[in-house]
């Protein structure tokens, strides 16, 4: 887009790509220019946002009380984070559905537990950062990487990584098909691709791949379980006792 093209949608879009990769700094900077220039509701949330930030608890105050005397107080979510990051204790946030670049953002400043119900609708790019938030459980997290996976919006490699950081036992490890009959889901995929990988045993990592995609193919996600094993697939070597 030109420099000097001026476009409501573009200035969000890039505002909200600022939250999404956690440049608060450079999201707050422009913020006050965007509340001057433009009467919609969400920069005023937004500077709010960042008077949080600051420890400018009357401003954040002043804030919420224009935006609830223009009406907008639909936005649940966003009051209570709003009370939540200027002290009080008893805001959380308990169901987070099709949740916002700010809402997110504010979610990770206010170190709340992402709500499970966050993952199903989001889209691509909120299911990124879902996927990267440090104070979201690692199973809700690994939810959204699959689905952002999938959608090409989490690199196959930063999947694979968060799939090798999940702690599993040393009898989960060793007693894999035992396993698959008492894991479901992300969590599953995950034990299969680290035993997958530590196994130097060919015959026995072909099994655990077989075991990987056979499930994959039933339950969903058979594109993204292909990609996350494609190169421990490539290294075995074709052979009769494999048939």
């Amino acid at each position: 887009v030109p420099a000097r093209l001026s476009d409501p949608a573009f200035t969000r879009a890039e505002m909200q790509g600022y939250l999404l990769s956690g440049d608060r700094a450079s999201f707050c900077v422009r913020i006050e220019g965007q509340v001057a220039n433009d009467p919609n509701p969400y920069w005023l949330k937004g500077l709010a946002f960042c008077k949080a930030l600051e420890g400018e608890a009357e401003a954040v105050d002043l804030a919420v009380s224009i935006l609830q005397d223009q009406g907008i107080t639909g936005d649940e979510v966003f009051f209570t984070l709003a009370r939540a990051l200027t002290g009080d204790e008893e805001a959380q946030v308990l169901s987070l559905i099709d949740p916002t670049p700010l809402q997110l953002a504010m979610l990770r400043a206010a170190q709340q537990p992402l709500p499970a119900d966050a993952v199903p609708g989001a889209s691509p790019g909120i299911l990124r950062a879902e996927a990267t938030m440090a104070n979201a459980d690692i199973e809700i997290r690994l939810a959204a990487a699959e689905k952002a996976e999938t959608a090409g919006a989490l690199s196959t490699e930063l999947l694979s990584q968060i799939y090798a950081g999940i702690q599993f036992s040393e009898e989960e490890l060793q007693n894999w098909k035992a396993q698959t009959e008492t894991i479901k889901g992300a969590r599953l995929n995950a034990l299969l691709y680290q035993v997958a990988t530590v196994q130097s045993d060919i015959q026995t990592r072909v099994a655990v791949l077989q075991a990987a995609w056979q499930r994959a193919r039933q339950e969903g996600g058979f594109g993204t379980m292909a990609r996350v094993t494609h190169d421990l697939a490539r290294v075995v070597e074709p052979a009769d006792d494999l048939v």
